[in-house]
């Protein structure tokens, strides 16, 4: 069986209530619940959301939790983690180094509303008195999960009865 994913629009029909109000109530439970409800941007990686991006950092770097483990609640690859992990690491060097957004957007390769987000949450990790430095060591992790687990294998918990069998 396929599941499709449901857009705001047609959740908004079926209760009755504006689209806006859907996306309002969909980021009060992401934030609340510190997971990301399986939609068609969260997916296939779409859109300008900062949601995925927040709740994966704050995983892996703040709560330590695996790769593995945070690429099944968020409902995202391992390259999509990677990406996640790379830039915001570009962004927050940058800007340990002084250089102001737009130079930043130049030297990291990102458009400016990225690295507005990235910056603001870089501002919200400070303002909650967490560390950052650790951040700098979390390539040897994610490169041992890719040895462990490379990217097109199939994890031996994804496996179905008959690829055991096989």
């Amino acid at each position: 069986m396929r599941f499709r994913s449901v857009h705001h629009a047609e959740i908004a029909i079926i209760l009755k209530i504006s689209a806006s109000t859907v996306s309002k109530y969909i980021a009060e439970w992401e934030a609340a619940n510190g997971e990301c409800l399986p939609r068609r941007g969260t997916i296939h990686d779409m859109g300008p959301t900062l949601t995925h991006k927040k709740i994966i950092i704050e995983k892996l770097f703040i709560e330590k939790k695996s790769v593995q483990k945070t690429s099944r609640e968020t409902f995202h690859s391992f390259q999509a983690i990677h990406r996640y992990i790379c830039s915001f690491k570009k962004v927050l060097l940058c800007y340990r180094k002084g250089l102001s957004k737009e130079e930043i957007c130049v030297a990291a390769g990102h458009s400016a509303r990225l690295v507005q987000q990235y910056l603001g949450l870089i501002k919200e990790f400070k303002q909650r008195g967490l560390n950052l430095q650790n951040i700098d060591d979390f390539d040897a992790n994610i490169q041992n999960h890719y040895q462990q687990y490379p990217p097109n294998q199939i994890l031996p918990s994804e496996m179905t009865l008959n690829q055991i069998d096989d």
